[in-house]
């Protein structure tokens, strides 16, 4: 179901402020080492597309980005408030997209993550867990199209997550841009959607 609870939307705040919270935290993690883009090197690791291990060749990485994040962000927030969304907010939404992206992501191999998108497509797009999230792809759509090729889905989705994030309270987040957008899902091929009983804790260094 799109209710997030329904006792009403006190409860929804609350619940969007933790979550909001969580996901502030990881794309924190991320925003400190900032490896998308070419030359950039968080922590002494090398960049990721080094250890995305079926590719074939390495991903070419942008050398700078070649959109305005506060523009895309201007644009995000003009859609956050709707008469469509529950509780006449996307906030939730965006962040559930932000995070069910980003949180595929595993340290034991460089699998998963919203480095490519492939939420985009199957297999991650027809797991449980991510049911309805195409609902905010559409309403991301018209963004990506403006701004064509310089903007990523990834960046978009991640910027999105952000957004919401800061439109409801939370703190502000930076912002790691350079992701680039695989044509289709084989790369998450290997991950597994969530199953009940199943200790589904993501470690990340």
């Amino acid at each position: 179901s799109s209710n997030c609870n329904p006792r009403g939307p006190s409860v929804c705040r609350q619940k969007a402020m933790f979550g909001s919270l969580v996901l502030a935290l990881c794309l924190s993690f991320a925003t400190a080492s900032c490896p998308f883009m070419a030359g950039k090197v968080g922590r002494g690791l090398p960049n990721p597309h080094k250890r995305r291990p079926t590719s074939a060749t390495p991903v070419a990485r942008r050398l700078s980005l070649g959109f305005s994040v506060a523009a895309v962000k201007a644009e995000i927030e003009g859609i956050l408030s709707s008469d469509q969304a529950d509780f006449g907010h996307y906030g939730g939404f965006l962040m559930r997209l932000a995070w069910h992206c980003a949180g595929t992501y595993r340290t034991s191999d460089g699998r998963g993550g919203c480095d490519g998108a492939r939420i985009r497509f199957d297999p991650e797009n027809s797991w449980g867990d991510n049911a309805g999230l195409n609902e905010m792809l559409e309403l991301l759509k018209p963004i990506k199209t403006r701004h064509g090729a310089a903007l990523s889905w990834g960046d978009l989705i991640v910027l999105a997550g952000s957004t919401a994030i800061e439109s409801m309270g939370g703190p502000k987040i930076g912002f790691c841009g350079g992701r680039v957008d695989d044509v289709d899902g084989s790369e998450s091929l290997p991950l597994e959607d969530s199953a009940p009983g199943m200790n589904h804790l993501i470690y990340v260094d």
